[in-house]
């Protein structure tokens, strides 16, 4: 046995339990909307979401909502080169381009046609595909010419790329779709002479977490309903949830109004501070109430609870 592989391969165990030690139950954003993917048992910023200690394996971008929807999900191929490269190699996390990495999948040889395949699990808007490849002369070579195909739930292949020639790409590339919904993706060449291969040492299919958007899904938005925002823009078609604003229902109402399309007046209600304050989507007064007022929403008057007493007329006719 190789010692020498032995070695490398526990190396790469320990770091992979490592990176997926997570940030147990954090959350953060209004209302605790979002969870946090922090690596090392690190915490997230309460607002922003942003990790100072990186991310947990299969997550990305300073807030960690960036996901790798591909990551350990069920791949398959037309064939295996030998029983040691499977499918699966291509989605288990580990980026190893060398050219003898045990990590890459690898279809068998003197085939006309071959493919690789992964199951998402359920249906994503897809945009940014990132591959790895053998860094040697055959990596790319046997990938000259490949087509990725987003294929949906009713099994309708949707062309994402058409390689013409892949020798101006490097060992890591990335294919950007234009969000076509899909649940496959399928990375397929044809060659002649039956030499058509393919050599995959990862691929990695990235998609915002809900309510995130922006090139890293470090925007947040608040739609109506639990609505997924646009990944690009963070619109919301539904509007927003109360006391959020904005085409991205990323803006809290101005002071002084709360509640959905920040259309209601805090003013109306006996808030400390002017009247001015209330919170921006329940109403509630948080400084507390005008002297005189109670409630969360300082609406019921002391004076009404305190002095309007039932009066039994009888017995005032009685004493009269």
């Amino acid at each position: 046995m190789d010692l020498s592989i032995l070695h490398w391969k526990t190396i790469v165990i320990i770091n992979v339990i490592f990176l997926r030690s997570d940030t147990n139950g954090a959350r953060f954003g209004y209302n605790d909307k979002y969870i946090c993917h922090c690596g090392n048992n690190g915490t997230c910023d309460s607002v922003t979401g942003l990790c100072s200690s990186g991310c947990v394996m299969g997550w990305y971008s300073d807030s960690c909502q960036k996901e790798n929807v591909a990551f350990n999900k069920l791949a398959s191929q037309s064939s295996n080169y030998n029983s040691e490269k499977n499918a699966q190699l291509a989605v288990d996390g580990l980026k190893d381009t060398r050219e003898n990495s045990p990590t890459c999948s690898h279809t068998a040889e003197k085939q006309a046609s071959a493919f690789w395949k992964v199951d998402l699990g359920k249906s994503y808007p897809i945009r940014d595909i990132r591959i790895f490849v053998r860094n040697n002369m055959y990596g790319l070579r046997r990938l000259r010419g490949f087509t990725l195909h987003i294929i949906d739930d009713k099994d309708v292949q949707h062309l994402c790329h058409k390689d013409d020639d892949t020798k101006n790409l490097g060992p890591e590339f990335t294919i950007t779709c234009n969000g076509t919904r899909g649940r496959f993706i399928k990375i397929s060449t044809d060659r002649p002479g039956n030499q058509a291969f393919v050599n995959l040492c990862e691929v990695e299919v990235f998609v915002c977490a809900n309510g995130t958007f922006g090139p890293d899904c470090t925007s947040l938005c608040y739609c109506e309903d639990n609505e997924t925002c646009d990944e690009l823009t963070g619109y919301c078609g539904r509007g927003c949830l109360p006391g959020w604003t904005g085409r991205s229902c990323n803006q809290s109402c101005l002071e002084g109004w709360y509640g959905k399309d920040c259309n209601n007046d805090c003013k109306k209600r006996h808030c400390l501070k002017s009247s001015v304050f209330c919170h921006h989507s329940t109403g509630v007064c948080e400084d507390g109430c005008e002297v005189g007022w109670k409630g969360d929403n300082c609406l019921t008057s002391w004076f009404y609870v305190h002095f309007t007493i039932p009066v039994d007329k009888n017995s005032c006719m009685q004493k009269a």
